[in-house]
């Protein structure tokens, strides 16, 4: 059959494709290698009635900036291609073997010698270029279960132009839609059984030749079955899906697994995954409230992984977290970056500006830092450390400074009574003055429980050995608790970077983040400037300490070099 081109079938796969993605359609003829990349359809459509009489091809990955493997984005659907003449029985094979198929496709297409088949995702991939690896391992798995087109297994791949026409034969012939049921959508991982060579399967029409592997045999069919089951609920697989690829298997075990049975192992690991997803979405929640700013999918899954044990495998999971969270309106999408949010902020609190003193919180502190930085009553202030460069010291040098004028708490989670009197001992103050003027404590955790609200409190210091994220949430937590007193918190720093573990949610909260690194003190952020002409923020001084207690300055405060 000969005609021209179908601009009506060309224009709703490019609308189904669009509808899809948020990056550029890639258009392009052969032989002339002509492209374009665009989001407007009269642009598209002018192309197409440009290059009528080529092949066009369409790609099944959005780009962003260029057709190579790179430029490639979201991708909804996975696709393969079967080419009549590379079956023996041509056609009627072809079909046969797309029929024995475990996963029916959404959509077919006839492109004139063989059918283009697609298999609609249930989660598009939001950026196949970086898990290009795994949907050519998806990739290869169909391929080498239909015997379709190896070589049609990449993430740049070019697929014929429904509605257009193939010009390999005289006449051409029209590529035109066998089937569309998007109805039919599938999670990426449903396929990852397919690949090949540690494949579980073999297909020929249906015929499993898993007798030829250990698996599914009597003494583990059981546990190998729920294993698959629980992989498919955990990649967010239907229920009915998972039900025929066990179904499939179950068929094949050896001896058998009865059929009666089969409900029970897919509820089972549907409860599983269920269960693991409310642990899962508690902890990514937990996240979101202490970080502000954009947030992503990838974000979440590499800062939780220490924390919750969850891999790269775990993404499509988190995905679907991130879905739900975006209903429930906990967070919105970001700009048009995919896979980005923002937590949405909802809550106020009145600011009773009327009944506010304007006075600053009268402290003294080392390197007469007040001559720079002003100090409010409910400020938090944070000392970012690294080890044995101070920070107790200057702690401690602040309790002496101040323990005239104001109550001061100190709560400490390492020095036990003898370390703390041979430090307090090298003062040249009687230790009866600190006894008496300045409670001391131990605590180790949930500082906010303790803090006095109108007082002083100097927490030496604030552990984190994991989770480090939640600092953010910790340094809330004492904020919340403060009146008309202050908070100096000492926390760690890594030797050599700019801020203390946690990273910028450390200084979120803080006023006056001063950081330690070895002779040399920095103001990192200085909130309220106490002479407006004069930037605190980036000021350093080189110092010495003697005797645990003892600074002494070195040199004038400046500038550091990267201020």
């Amino acid at each position: 059959m000969s005609g021209s081109i179908n601009i009506n079938i060309a224009d709703s796969f490019m609308d189904f494709c669009l509808e899809r993605t948020t990056h550029n359609l890639e258009l392009r003829s052969l032989p002339s290698r002509k492209q374009v990349f665009t989001r407007d359809k009269s642009e598209a459509i002018k192309f197409i009635k440009q290059h009528e009489k080529e092949n066009l091809y369409f790609g099944a990955a959005s780009r962003n900036g260029g057709g190579k493997a790179e430029n490639t984005r979201e991708l909804p659907f996975l696709f393969a291609d079967l080419d009549f003449k590379t079956f023996p029985g041509g056609e009627q094979e072809a079909r046969q073997q797309l029929d024995s198929f475990p996963l029916e496709p959404s959509i077919v297409i006839h492109s004139g010698n063989g059918l283009h088949d697609y298999w609609l995702l249930s989660e598009k991939i939001e950026n196949a270029y970086e898990e290009r690896a795994r949907i050519t391992r998806s990739l290869q798995g169909i391929a080498e279960a239909l015997k379709s087109d190896p070589q049609v297994c990449d993430c740049a791949r070019v697929m014929r132009l429904p509605g257009s026409l193939n010009f390999k034969t005289s006449p051409p012939k029209p590529v035109t839609v066998e089937k569309w049921d998007t109805t039919l959508s599938y999670a990426h991982d449903a396929f990852s059984l397919l690949h090949t060579s540690t494949s579980l399967y073999s297909y020929s029409y249906r015929q499993s030749v898993t007798d030829s592997v250990t698996l599914f045999t009597e003494g583990r069919r059981d546990t190998d079955l729920f294993h698959v089951a629980n992989q498919l609920a955990k990649s967010g697989t239907s229920e009915k899906v998972i039900a025929q690829v066990i179904e499939i298997l179950a068929k094949n075990c050896t001896p058998p697994f009865p059929q009666n049975e089969i409900k029970t192992k897919i509820l089972s690991a549907i409860k599983r995954q269920e269960h693991r997803e409310v642990n899962l979405t508690r902890e990514v929640e937990r996240w979101i409230s202490v970080t502000n700013g954009d947030i992503s999918v990838t974000e979440a899954l590499q800062e939780l992984q220490s924390v919750t044990g969850v891999t790269i495998r775990d993404k499509t999971t988190f995905r679907q977290i991130f879905k739900r969270l975006k209903e429930r309106g906990v967070i919105e999408k970001s700009g048009q970056r995919d896979g980005v949010y923002r937590r949405v902020m909802n809550e106020c609190e009145t600011i009773d500006f009327m009944n506010a003193s304007t006075a600053a919180f009268s402290i003294a502190w080392p390197f007469q830092i007040e001559r720079y930085v002003k100090t409010h009553p409910k400020n938090i202030i944070v000392i970012a450390g690294s080890p044995n460069s101070g920070k107790t010291a200057f702690l401690l040098n602040t309790i002496n400074m101040n323990m005239d004028k104001h109550k001061i708490n100190y709560f400490s989670s390492e020095m036990g009574p003898i370390e703390l009197k041979e430090r307090l001992s090298k003062f040249n103050i009687p230790l009866s003055d600190f006894k008496k003027k300045v409670e001391w404590l131990e605590r180790s955790g949930s500082f906010a429980d303790v803090i006095r609200p109108d007082e002083i409190n100097v927490i030496d210091y604030l552990e984190m050995t994991d989770q480090f994220y939640l600092i953010a949430e910790y340094i809330k937590n004492i904020f919340e608790k403060l009146r008309t007193g202050i908070a100096i918190i000492a926390i760690q720093k890594n030797p050599g970077v700019a801020l203390g573990l946690g990273g910028a949610r450390s200084l979120e909260k803080a006023r006056l983040y001063i950081t330690m690194d070895s002779h040399t003190l920095k103001i990192e952020k200085g909130k309220n400037w106490t002479d407006p002409a004069v930037n605190p923020n980036g000021l350093e001084i080189r110092f010495k300490l003697t005797q645990g207690c003892n600074f002494f300055s070195e040199g004038n405060w400046h500038k550091g070099a990267t201020a």
